[in-house]
């Protein structure tokens, strides 16, 4: 993690990748990627004010319903 800012839920890390090919590296490359945190209901509020009807909350890219406990979820709607 290159940086975590709290106040805007934002966090940034580096990441670096390399391709292997029988044995051997054949490619390699670095990124750095910003990802935004948001809560539930904010992200609830966004999709509804976009025009969406929410049908249901699920836990990660299952079936299951979304809990506490979920780091990921996934909003199912419809518009």
């Amino acid at each position: 993690v290159l940086a975590f800012d709290p106040f805007e839920q934002q966090i940034t890390r580096q990441i670096h990748i390399a391709l292997w090919r029988d044995g051997g590296r054949i490619a390699e490359e670095e990124y750095t990627l910003s990802e935004n945190f948001y809560f539930r209901n904010e992200l609830q509020q966004m999709i509804e004010r976009a025009g969406f009807k929410i049908e249901g909350v699920k836990h990660a890219y299952s079936d299951d319903e979304a809990s506490p406990e979920d780091d990921v979820i996934v909003f199912i709607a419809r518009k």
